[in-house]
């Protein structure tokens, strides 16, 4: 080996590639360092270790994140690993989705994204934020680090989104929406209410006037809007409705309920004047296109928490999870009842997916997302959003007000005997009182 101040030649394939020499550590000095780093781990404790290794599991695969310098911007080494982290290890950590969800929901606002740069900016940080959360043990530089990126892609999110409101064409309507959602929902998640809801009236007022969400131009973006303005919290903060909206969609909501009650007598009826004698214990189902009894998706939706059990957020979020799962397939099974053919193999298909995907025992938000992406109609599209609107609606009432509504839906489903009346929200459902 040449000396410590000079160059080594290295002839590969008759080509000389110059090393600096300074880079080669000799091999007793890299076994010592080595030995260093083995002792300096034995010594932490159980919980340092497992952050040491996740940590390390984490690393950036630039190779593999971007072979073709897709990402609207060049990455550095902390970039690849806030999108590596978003990829890979948020989506479960932070909303519980399924890994094998096709398409995955993060993955597809990811893809929005690749050609939206504000987008991009807001994912990353995003995910520097939740890693800010996650480092406890980290050293004040890496916490530095990350706190900066936050503000800075924040940042270029901000200006870039100047940019295009002032430039922006009708063509471009999707980009600006997908823009301002993602600070919007961004700026909510970290507390800054004002913020968000600046940005919520925005995007409020540029659907209001060019059309709702029906006139969004890309199917995906409208469906992820579509699943992203279901599971973002409990409270009513939308960026699609406001209060001016409430009064014509508690109507719209009880006349759908009063629909689905005439069609639950006109089963009822007929499963009176055809039913045969059965031998099994209780009354027979008077339909078999609904939930079939000891299924996974029956589980997913019915699940409850114990009633003495302390009512938690997750247990509130899974309630808005299963009624708009349910609202949804009251959609369907109005819009099929004419055909009940085509209505059982809907469902049919939708007890296969959650079988094939092994949701049981995972959130409910997994099956709301795959009934809202397995039909791209825009007949499906009316469905979903009014589903979603009639699932906003129930964000005002208590908590026993939608477990009552869901109740009353599971029965219509399991085609259990009509209830002597429809379920209709009064304005004492929407008081204190109440």
């Amino acid at each position: 080996m040449a000396g410590p101040t000079s160059t080594a030649l290295i002839h590969i394939k008759k080509e000389s590639v110059v090393v600096e020499a300074e880079d080669l550590q000799p091999h007793e000095q890299r076994d010592e360092s080595d030995k260093g780093k083995e002792e300096k781990f034995r010594e932490l404790s159980t919980r340092q270790k497992l952050l040491a290794i996740v940590r390390y599991s984490v690393k950036p695969f630039s190779d593999r994140l971007d072979p073709f310098a897709a990402l609207p911007v060049n990455l550095d080494r902390l970039q690849e690993h806030l999108v590596s982290f978003y990829l890979l290890y948020y989506p479960k950590a932070t909303y519980g989705f399924s890994s094998r969800l096709r398409p995955h929901p993060v993955a597809s606002n990811f893809s929005i994204a690749l050609t939206t740069p504000a987008c991009f900016q807001v994912i990353l940080a995003r995910s520097a934020l939740y890693r800010i959360g996650l480092n406890k043990y980290a050293s004040e530089r890496e916490k530095d680090e990350l706190n900066m990126a936050v503000m800075r892609h924040k940042g270029e999110a901000l200006k870039m989104l100047r940019v295009l409101s002032t430039k922006a064409s009708p063509n471009r309507k999707d980009d600006l929406l997908a823009s301002i959602i993602s600070l919007g929902t961004f700026d909510r998640r970290t507390g800054a209410k004002d913020a968000a809801g600046m940005h919520y009236s925005t995007v409020r007022r540029i659907l209001k006037s060019t059309g709702g969400p029906l006139a969004v131009g890309s199917v995906l973006l409208s469906r992820v809007m579509c699943f992203f303005e279901c599971i973002y919290g409990t409270s009513p903060e939308s960026y699609i409705w406001d209060e001016s909206d409430l009064d014509r969609l508690v109507k719209g909501l009880n006349g759908f309920l009063f629909g689905l009650w005439e069609l639950w007598k006109s089963l009822s009826t007929i499963s009176g004047l055809t039913a045969v004698t059965s031998k099994t214990a209780g009354p027979p189902r008077i339909h078999s296109f609904g939930l079939q009894l000891d299924s996974s998706l029956l589980s997913l939706v019915e699940r409850r928490p114990p009633l003495d059990a302390e009512l938690t957020q997750q247990g509130r979020l899974e309630m808005i999870f299963q009624v708009t799962c349910l609202l949804t397939f009251g959609m369907v099974t109005l819009d099929k009842a004419g055909d009940f053919r085509s209505l059982q193999e809907y469902m049919d298909g939708v007890h296969k997916q959650v079988d094939d995907l092994h949701l049981t025992g995972q959130s409910c938000n997994n099956v709301m997302w795959q009934i809202q992406v397995n039909d791209h109609s825009a007949e499906h599209s009316k469905r979903i959003w009014k589903a979603a609107s009639y699932a906003w609606v129930l964000k005002h009432v208590s908590y026993n007000v939608q477990v009552s509504v869901k109740e009353w839906l599971l029965a219509f489903f399991k085609g259990e005997p009509v209830t002597e009346k429809q379920f209709r929200l009064d304005p004492f459902h929407f008081s204190y009182a109440n």
